[in-house]
């Protein structure tokens, strides 16, 4: 949670500038690829944390009870 922090201070600090101007910059397609990718890292980061938790769920249940696995 303190990682999400830092960023949204790093980000509102950025923004904060002087002169930034996020509408009529010349570069609005550098909004719409971080936007991408913070989506694509999001999703991605979400389903590495599903499977290891998936992974680390199946090893507590007992051999005789792992239906899916027969």
């Amino acid at each position: 949670m303190t990682a999400v922090l830092a960023l949204s201070q790093v980000l509102a600090s950025v923004l904060a500038q002087d002169g930034f101007v996020a509408y009529g910059n010349s570069n609005q397609w550098a909004f719409v690829a971080a936007g991408w990718a913070a989506v694509v890292v999001g999703f991605t980061v979400y389903a590495v944390l599903l499977m290891r938790k998936g992974r680390q769920l199946s090893k507590q249940v007992p051999p005789k009870d792992r239906r899916w696995m027969s």
